[in-house]
């Protein structure tokens, strides 16, 4: 069997580790990012990279900017919508 060269026994492997220095406060749950995919059309991937590239901005941020403003003129009570049945076939 290979010596451990690392100096580090079994049971120390998974000890908790605490930071050198105190950490700022962290931000709350519910400010920080989480990234998520958005599946579209390949179609419609390109007429954003077109619409970015034609704005000098990269498409992640008019992907913020859009959804971000959606969800503003939602709450603002700005976007209507209307629910429907639709007939089983």
């Amino acid at each position: 069997m290979a010596k451990d060269k690392t100096g580090l026994g079994a049971g120390d492997l998974f000890r908790r580790t605490e930071p050198s220095q105190p950490q700022a406060e962290q931000p709350q749950a519910e400010d920080r990012v989480k990234a998520r995919g958005v599946g579209l059309k390949l179609s419609e991937w390109a007429e954003l990279d077109a619409w970015a590239a034609g704005m000098g901005i990269k498409t992640h941020a008019l992907l913020l900017f859009a959804i971000r403003d959606f969800m503003r003129r939602w709450r603002a009570g700005e976007v209507k919508t209307e629910t429907r049945t639709l007939p089983r076939l």
